[in-house]
C-alpha cells in the first residue's frame, strides 16, 4: 500500500510539473498603446499592433493573468479596415460603452475616428466612414464621460510637438465641437524631453474624476526614447486649466527598471483597486516590437491633490497561451529558412553582412527572440559582402551554415559554409570551413545540402558561363558537407512561359534575365521533389515550381520531371506578391508539414527590404507530391504548428 501511495505521489507531482511546464509555453502580448476594458467579468484587450494597418485585434481574459486570442469576431480583428473610416495607421484604440452600445475610438492615417459595434468582440463599424473635424493630424483619443453626462474628446494634435487637447463631443458621438477645442498641455523640458528634441512629445491622455477633481495620465518623450514614461496634471474641470504634479513622472524606467514604459489606459476593478496597462520596449537593445505590461496604481493623500503613486513590484508582462497567428512572421526578412531539432526552432534569413540564428520554441514567437550573431565575416574577404540565403543544417552531429557571398562583385557569388561542433548553433563556436565548389566554379548562390538513399547532394542556382543571362537549378553529390564530390548537372532551366518574367534595366541597359533560383529538396515517403523559385525577384511573377524524381538516378537529368505550371503563386485579390524562395520544416509533434517562404504585400517591389517571411501548413495529393494550396492573407488566422504530446 504503501509503494502504491508512493507511486501517486510522484505521478501526481510529475503531472503538476508537466502542467506548469505547458503553462510556462506562453507568448509575450505585443500591443503597445493598450487599453482593457471591462464587461460582465471579462477584461477585453486591444491595442496597436503589428498589424496597424490592418485594423485591432483584441484578447480576452477572466483574471487579467490568463489571456487568449485574437478573439475578435472577425477572424480575430474588433475593428478591420474596409469597414470603418482608414486604411492605415490603426493605432491607440479606447473602447467605453455608451447607450446600450459598444464603441471604438482609435486613429487611423493620423485622424481620429469613432466605430460601434453591439459587443467589445466586434466588428466595430461606422455606416458613414469618416473621421472627426479637427485641424491637421490628430491621434491618441480618449473619450471621458463627467458626472452629469457630458461628454470630452482628449486627444493629440501634432503641431510643433504632440500637444495634447480637448473638446466638448457631441451627445450622439458624430463630431466634436471644434470651438470648444484647447490645449491641455505640452512637453516642457526636463523629464518631458530627454533628448532636448525639437519636436516634444506628450500623447496617450487618459482621465480619470476623483473627489471633485480631474486627473489627467499621460506620456512624454518619444516613444523611441527609453526615458518615455508617464506622468499626471490635476484640474477642477475638464477643459482645465491642467497643474502639472511635480511627483511625475510615476512609471518609468528609472522605478520599473525597463525602458520605453508608457501609452497606456487606466483599469478600476470592482473592488476598487487600479491598474495602468502600457506598453515598454521590447527589450534593452530595441524598441519594437512592443510588449504589454500591467503594474498596480493607487491614489494616496496628499496636500491640494491626491497623490498617484506606481507599485513597481507589481509589474508583469501580459502573455497568451498562442494557438493562432497571422503572417507575416517578421516585418522583413527574404530568403527564410528553419529547422526544428531538440525542441527547438533555429531560424534564419538573409541579412547581406552577417549570419545570425534566431532560437525558439514557437516558431511564431520569431518577433520576440533574440538574434544571435553567429558569423560576421572579415573584411576584404571574397565573402564579406552580398551574404545571401543562409540554411542551417544539422549533419553527422554537427551545424553547418551555408550561403552565398561575393567581395562586393555580385558577379563573383560563390557558395560558403561554417560549421559548428556545439549543441547549440546560438552559440559563437562557428568556424569557416571554406568554399563549397564542383571543379567549374562558376557563380553559385542559394546551396541546398540534403541526403537521399545514405548520400549526400548539394542543389544550387548558377550560370552556366560567367555572364548573368540565365540561372540554372544544378545538383552534385558531396563527399562530406562541406566538398563537393563530382561534376555538377543541371536538373532545370526556364523553359515555360511563367519562368520567363526577367526584364530589368541595370548599368548593362534594358535585358531579360531568366531565372531559376533557390532550390529545395522535400522528401515525403519515397518520393523525392525540388522546389524552386522562378522568373525574376525584380518582377511581380516571382513563383514556385516543381521537379520530381522519376527515375533512380538524381544526376541524370532525364530522371527529373518538371511541373509545366507554378505549384505556388501570387494573387493581387488578396494582396500577396512574389511568394518564393522557401524553405520545409515539421511541427514539433513531427506530424505536420508546413512550407516556409517571403512574399512582398504590394506590388512593385522586388528584391528589397519589404519581402516578409510567413508559413503555413501544406498537405500531400494522392500521388505522392504537395498540395501547396495559395498564400494565405496577412489578415488570416492560423493555428500554431502543432506541439509534441
Amino acid at each position: 500500500m504503501k509503494t502504491q501511495r508512493r507511486y501517486n505521489f510522484w505521478t501526481t507531482l510529475l503531472l503538476m510539473l508537466c502542467i506548469q511546464f505547458l503553462k510556462a509555453q506562453t507568448s509575450p502580448i505585443a500591443l503597445a498603446d493598450p487599453t482593457i476594458f471591462s464587461y460582465k467579468g471579462t477584461y477585453y484587450l486591444y491595442g496597436t499592433g503589428g498589424r496597424s494597418n490592418t485594423g485591432f485585434f483584441v484578447y480576452t481574459s477572466k483574471d487579467l493573468v490568463n489571456w487568449s486570442g485574437p478573439a475578435g469576431t472577425n477572424n480575430g480583428y474588433a475593428l478591420k479596415k474596409g469597414e470603418v473610416f482608414g486604411d492605415k495607421g490603426f493605432w491607440a484604440p479606447q473602447v467605453f460603452k455608451y447607450n446600450e452600445k459598444f464603441y471604438m475610438a482609435y486613429t487611423a492615417n493620423e485622424q481620429i475616428a469613432i466605430a460601434v459595434s453591439d459587443s467589445p468582440l466586434g466588428p466595430f463599424r461606422q455606416q458613414r466612414k469618416d473621421s472627426l473635424s479637427g485641424p491637421g493630424k490628430q491621434i491618441d483619443p480618449y473619450v471621458f464621460r463627467d458626472d452629469d453626462g457630458s461628454l470630452y474628446m482628449y486627444h493629440v494634435r501634432l503641431t510643433n510637438g504632440n500637444r495634447i487637447y480637448v473638446a466638448k463631443l457631441r451627445p450622439d458621438l458624430s463630431d466634436v465641437d471644434t470651438a470648444t477645442a484647447r490645449e491641455v498641455l505640452h512637453a516642457e523640458p526636463g523629464w518631458e524631453n530627454t533628448w532636448n528634441a525639437p519636436w516634444p512629445v506628450a500623447e496617450g491622455p487618459t482621465v480619470i474624476k476623483r473627489k471633485g477633481k480631474y486627473y489627467l495620465i499621460y506620456s512624454a518623450n518619444d516613444f523611441r526614447n527609453p526615458d518615455y514614461a508617464v506622468g499626471y496634471a490635476v484640474s477642477n474641470h475638464p477643459m482645465g486649466p491642467w497643474i502639472k504634479q511635480k511627483l511625475s513622472p510615476v512609471i518609468s524606467r528609472n522605478n520599473i527598471g525597463i525602458k520605453g514604459t508608457g501609452h497606456g489606459d487606466l483599469l478600476t476593478l470592482p473592488d476598487g483597486k487600479m491598474k495602468y496597462v502600457m506598453h515598454t520596449h521590447h527589450d534593452s537593445a530595441t524598441v519594437a516590437p512592443r510588449l504589454t505590461g500591467i503594474v498596480d496604481i493607487r491614489f494616496e493623500k496628499g496636500n491640494e491633490f491626491e497623490r498617484l503613486v506606481a507599485e513597481p513590484a507589481s509589474f508583469r508582462y501580459l502573455t497568451t497561451q498562442q494557438s493562432v497567428f497571422t503572417n507575416p512572421l517578421l516585418p522583413s526578412g527574404a530568403d527564410p529558412f528553419s529547422i526544428y531539432k531538440n525542441g527547438y526552432y533555429y531560424y534564419t534569413h538573409t541579412l547581406a553582412n552577417r549570419l545570425s540564428v534566431w532560437k525558439v520554441k514557437n516558431i511564431t514567437d520569431l518577433p520576440y527572440a533574440k538574434e544571435n550573431v553567429v558569423f560576421t565575416p572579415p573584411a576584404g574577404t571574397p565573402y564579406s559582402k552580398h551574404i545571401w540565403a543562409p540554411e542551417i543544417n544539422y549533419i553527422n552531429g554537427k551545424w553547418y551554415m551555408y550561403f552565398a557571398a561575393s567581395n562586393g562583385d555580385m558577379g563573383k557569388q560563390r557558395m560558403y559554409v561554417i560549421e559548428n561542433s556545439s549543441p547549440d548553433p546560438t552559440s559563437q563556436s562557428w568556424v569557416l570551413k571554406g568554399q563549397v565548389a564542383d571543379a567549374s566554379n562558376k557563380w553559385a548562390i542559394d546551396g541546398n545540402v540534403f541526403e537521399w538513399k545514405e548520400k549526400l547532394y548539394m542543389l544550387w542556382s548558377g550560370w552556366e558561363g560567367d555572364d548573368n543571362t540565365q540561372q540554372h537549378i544544378y545538383i552534385a553529390p558531396m563527399s562530406n558537407p562541406w566538398t563537393i564530390s563530382g561534376a555538377r548537372v543541371c536538373i532545370s532551366k526556364p523553359e515555360f512561359d511563367w519562368e520567363k518574367h526577367g526584364k530589368l534595366t541595370d548599368a548593362k541597359g534594358d535585358r531579360v534575365v531568366l531565372v531559376n533560383e533557390g532550390p529545395q529538396s522535400l522528401i515525403h515517403n519515397d518520393h523525392l521533389f525540388v522546389i524552386y523559385s522562378a522568373s525574376g525577384c525584380w518582377t511581380d511573377h516571382y513563383a514556385l515550381g516543381l521537379l520530381r524524381l522519376k527515375g533512380g538516378d538524381l544526376l541524370n537529368p532525364s530522371d527529373w520531371i518538371k511541373n509545366e505550371q507554378p505549384v505556388f503563386e501570387g494573387s493581387a485579390a488578396d494582396g500577396i506578391y512574389s511568394p518564393g524562395h522557401n524553405s520545409f520544416f515539421k511541427s514539433p509533434d513531427g506530424k505536420q508539414d508546413w512550407i516556409l517562404y517571403h512574399a512582398n504585400d504590394q506590388p512593385g517591389l522586388g528584391c528589397g527590404g519589404a519581402r516578409s517571411p510567413r508559413a503555413q501548413p501544406f498537405s500531400w495529393k494522392a500521388d505522392g507530391s504537395p498540395d501547396f494550396g495559395k498564400p494565405i492573407k496577412t489578415d488570416q488566422l492560423l493555428a500554431v504548428p502543432a506541439a509534441a504530446k
